[in-house]
């Protein structure tokens, strides 16, 4: 148990230190899916001493480090709710340059239809690329809160990562 907590990183003496820590600890558990909301209050600060959430978002602003969620959203049932991310939602941390590799290892989305404001933002993001948050609400004409959840529904269902769109070919294309 000693060697496996040394090797992990959660042992006190093998913490790293610094936000430079963090791609080093993210390649290590590259794959490794767990609930968004764990990422940052438990995962990242048992290896990384005095962890601060800005180092993970800078990583991921500097492209060095991706989310995806590789395990599309099961089918709802007929009287669930439109799929939405929650805390609990499983997501996985990559480098940068893995992630197509890993999207084309994953299942392909299972078919769940979005909803008309999900549908507007995929046609929007196939057409035009890697957008930013405001040129999607100006492309689709949505207002900002549809945007939001039309996003949002579209990461629970494995279609959008923060960085890519998956299509159900298992091909890759781009989105904000």
């Amino acid at each position: 148990m000693r060697f496996l907590f040394d090797w992990q990183r959660v042992s006190a003496d093998a913490r790293m230190e610094g936000p430079d820590a963090v791609p080093a600890v993210i390649e290590q558990l590259e794959g490794f899916e767990a609930p968004a909301g764990a990422w940052e209050s438990e995962i990242l600060p048992a290896r990384i001493a005095d962890y601060e959430p800005e180092w993970l978002d800078d990583q991921c602003l500097a492209g060095r480090v991706s989310w995806v969620r590789l395990r599309p959203r099961r089918p709802p049932a007929d009287n669930e709710r439109r799929a939405s991310p929650v805390r609990s939602t499983p997501i996985t941390l990559l480098c940068r340059p893995n992630t197509g590799l890993w999207s084309a290892m994953s299942p392909a989305p299972n078919g769940v239809p979005p909803s008309p404001s999900g549908a507007r933002v995929v046609d929007f993001i196939r057409e035009s690329g890697a957008s930013f948050f405001q040129e999607i609400v100006e492309g689709t004409r949505l207002l900002r809160t549809q945007v939001e959840q039309a996003l949002a529904e579209l990461v629970a269902l494995g279609i959008v990562t923060s960085d890519r769109l998956r299509r159900p070919s298992g091909a890759l294309g781009a989105s904000g």
